[in-house]
């Protein structure tokens, strides 16, 4: 049986919730970009074909995940239909314990809580760290994004705008 850990929705840097996780779930956390990061954990090439990573940032009262670009040293969110391109305060998913981090189809999920929880709402809704696929100026890019329960949303961010993901393509960040 696969054991999925949750990760709390507080910005600390390298904090991560691994109560009563298996080690091979430990020693990977949201950790700031202005540290040295060990293993940041990629989510796949987006729409340019840069390598991204899993980012989060907070906006307002919400702590929205994303993708981080290290040549732009930002983490692209997508908000209220638009994209937000974020310098400070930024986040980057780093997996120096390289803990056993992959992505599972949302099919293959009993529960949506199960997935690793990348950010939450004002009102302390999870929102989880996904990946997906997107069309893209006309072609598909896997964009790391975030998955809303309540709204059943699953978006990226790509261009200035909040890019939905295409029809079961949402693929969850798991540990196990």
């Amino acid at each position: 049986m696969k054991y999925y850990i949750l990760i709390s929705a507080l910005l600390a840097a390298g904090h991560s919730s691994s109560l009563g996780a298996k080690q091979s779930c430990s020693g990977w956390a949201y950790t700031s970009s202005n540290s040295n990061l060990v293993n940041p954990f990629e989510f796949g090439t987006d729409a340019s074909n840069e390598k991204a990573y899993g980012c989060r940032v907070q906006n307002g009262n919400e702590i929205v995940p994303g993708h981080y670009s290290f040549s732009t040293r930002a983490c692209r969110i997508a908000v209220a239909g638009r994209e937000i391109v974020a310098t400070a305060g930024v986040f980057v998913l780093d997996n120096a314990g390289s803990a056993n981090l992959h992505f599972q189809p949302s099919e293959g999920l009993p529960q949506w809580g199960e997935a690793i929880q990348g950010g939450s709402t004002a009102n302390g809704e999870p929102l989880y760290a996904i990946r997906c696929l997107a069309t893209v100026d006309g072609r598909a890019a896997w964009l790391a994004g975030r998955y809303q329960d309540s709204t059943r949303a699953a978006v990226g961010a790509w261009g200035g705008l909040e890019v939905p993901c295409n029809a079961g393509s949402v693929q969850f960040l798991v540990c196990d």
